[in-house]
């Protein structure tokens, strides 16, 4: 079949001769090389995107820790303070203008009513329920 597609002529001289031979693979081999280094490069960036990822989540995370913290810090350290008293708002308020002796005693008066109150929060409770009683008839 061979002989008679080819045209071959056996009264001419033609020949056919067959024979078994490799073939030639080493491009098929150098494109499957690259294509897995390829396959590798791509592996790694992923990689390093899915690292960077993370460490930019950490230290976001981080970063909000350490602000919440030294906030919490700066509300210790003011509630651990000498807490401001009356004379100190009212001076505040009144440009740290001196106040007189009168506003000075209703402010004692009114520190020492605060100061029965939580030592005694029964009888200030019932003090009050006796005005609110006394208002009502």
């Amino acid at each position: 079949m061979v002989t008679a597609a080819a045209g071959l002529n056996t009264e001419r001289g033609d020949q056919l001769t067959v024979s078994c031979m490799p073939f030639d693979r080493s491009w098929a081999e150098q494109m499957g090389n690259e294509m897995a280094a390829e396959k590798n490069r791509q592996k790694i960036l992923y990689y390093g995107l899915a690292a960077a990822a993370i460490l930019v989540l950490l230290i976001i995370g981080a970063l909000i820790i350490y602000r919440r913290k030294r906030e919490a810090e700066k509300v210790i350290e003011y509630s651990e303070g000498a807490r401001p008293t009356v004379d100190d708002f009212l001076e505040a308020e009144e440009g740290g203008a001196p106040i007189t002796e009168e506003e000075r005693e209703k402010e004692r008066i009114v520190e020492q009513i605060k100061a029965q109150i939580k030592q005694q929060p029964e009888k200030a409770a019932e003090l009050l329920k006796t005005w609110l009683g006394e208002d009502q008839r």
